[in-house]
């Protein structure tokens, strides 16, 4: 045998039986070739030569278990294994060279023998094996699998996979028809950038890997004959990073190239959650109440936000409304910047008077928690106490003289009384004791009545002062 593509192969090897067994492949190809088999008869020393009359030239093509018969015209014709017979073989008729086109697709083995002018017959002969695997055969087969050995615990924000640590990647690399010459991998974040990895792992033609391949952790699992058809390894990723990305790239021993992406997320970092108020002047003596409204402003600081995660509980004892949780505005850090820091802020106006009860939780989309906020609980009182007095005698004379006594209700409404902060006054102060204020009593929720009794002779004159516990002061 001679040359394929015009590139010496093989001369005289020694004479093998005429059925030809595989022994290994040395021969790559992904394109068409042209194949020259070349035979000689020469003379050796005290002997004589007759020269080539023809050559007996078949294929045998282990991938499909099939032969091609070559006859004369360079016509390759495919004989189905329990059909071939070596001695139905065509004779071509040569002077000692001989070319034809070889399959598209082939898997096996050149095999010829040669018989001179005189009929005498040399035995089959072969180079190794030949595989001519183009790029529609190649695509034929899935050659690069990689999956993650646990369930995502949610999506990012661009939907990809997302995971609350670190993840093992089972890939497997296969080329069941030419095998595996080169594997190259990389494992890259846009941020977290020091735990990114790469490698290359080359294999000889014998199996063996080349020196200076990145072969840790790899394991052969198939073979075909000299061919390596798969391997196995497990990349282990530990990025704390959205957007990484697992990139392979397979080229078999005929060229082929075959390559992968796999794109997932990691969050490993809980959600920080931070709550100030706009106005925070609350009584002196009543730290929790206040005479003004209120706007929480929520920050959350997270990279894998979803606001349908955000838990927000308000009570408002009083029965009143309650305010709900405004629109979220994100703002991201700038580029290079640790995209953990990525904010989102909302507000809630507690603007009507009520007893709040307001707390929150939140957990990312990967299922980290943040630390849960202690439950706020404050008091909004922006109404003044309202005060009315009622007597039972209201029979004058002249104006303001009375000729029996007259008892006074004085009545205060305010849902945050202090009895402390009412001031009854005499403005005119009288020879004789101004009369006592009685105890007070809550008729009902929010309603405060005390009485005073003027049963002496006197005139009397008096004033009302009085503020609830959040320092709203009556008119």
């Amino acid at each position: 045998l001679g040359t394929i593509d015009g590139e010496f192969l093989i001369d005289n090897e020694e004479a093998l039986e005429e059925y030809v067994e595989l022994t290994e492949y040395g021969y790559y190809f992904k394109k068409p070739i042209e194949v020259t088999v070349m035979a000689s008869d020469e003379k050796g020393e005290n002997e004589a030569a007759s020269g080539v009359q023809s050559m007996i030239i078949y294929l045998k093509d282990h991938a499909e278990d099939i032969y091609y018969s070559v006859d004369e015209n360079g016509t390759i014709e495919e004989i189905r294994a329990e059909d071939f017979e070596v001695n139905q073989l065509p004779s071509i008729p040569t002077e000692g060279e001989f070319k034809f086109a070889a399959p598209e697709n082939f898997k096996g083995q050149i095999i010829a023998k040669a018989i001179d002018n005189v009929e005498n017959i040399g035995a089959f002969e072969s180079i190794r094996g030949t595989i001519v695997e183009s790029p529609t055969q190649h695509e034929m087969e899935e050659h690069i699998e990689m999956s993650i050995g646990k369930s995502s615990t949610g999506v990012d924000f661009n939907g990809k996979d997302l995971y609350d640590g670190d993840v093992d990647i089972d890939l497997t690399v296969k080329d069941t028809y030419s095998g595996i010459e080169k594997i190259e991998w990389t494992v890259e974040a846009p941020f977290d950038t020091g735990n990114n990895q790469s490698g290359t792992l080359t294999i000889n033609n014998d199996g063996s890997f080349k020196k200076g391949s990145d072969s840790e952790g790899w394991a052969p699992t198939k073979t075909d004959q000299n061919l390596v058809t798969e391997m196995v390894k497990t990349l282990n990723v530990n990025h704390n990073s959205n957007d990484i990305v697992i990139h392979v790239k397979m080229t078999d021993r005929a060229g082929n190239i075959s390559e992968e992406e796999l794109t997932f997320s990691i969050d490993k970092t809980a959600p920080e959650i931070k709550i100030e108020y706009d106005y925070n002047d609350s009584d002196e003596e009543n730290d929790y109440i206040y005479p003004e409204g209120r706007v929480a402003t929520i920050t959350i600081t997270e990279r894998n936000f979803d606001p349908e995660d955000v838990l927000v509980d308000i009570i408002n004892e009083s029965g009143g409304e309650v305010p709900v949780i405004s629109q979220w505005t994100t703002t991201y850090p700038e580029e290079g910047k640790n995209p953990d820091l990525t904010t989102h802020v909302a507000t809630i106006n507690f603007d009507q008077d009520g007893v709040y009860t307001f707390t929150m939780s939140y957990k990312d989309n990967a299922g980290n928690e943040a630390q849960p906020m202690e439950t706020d609980k404050f008091i909004i009182d922006k109404k003044a106490p309202e005060v009315s007095v009622t007597y039972d005698n209201n029979d004058g004379a002249n104006g303001n003289y009375y000729k029996k006594e007259r008892t006074a209700t004085i009545e205060v409404r305010e849902i945050n009384f202090d009895e402390k902060r009412f001031a009854f006054k005499d403005t005119m102060p009288s020879s004789k004791d101004f009369p006592v204020l009685s105890e007070w009593v809550e008729v009902q929720p929010g309603v405060h009545q005390a009485t005073v009794s003027f049963t002496e002779d006197n005139y009397y004159e008096y004033d009302i002062e009085v503020s609830d516990k959040a320092g709203n002061k009556m008119s």
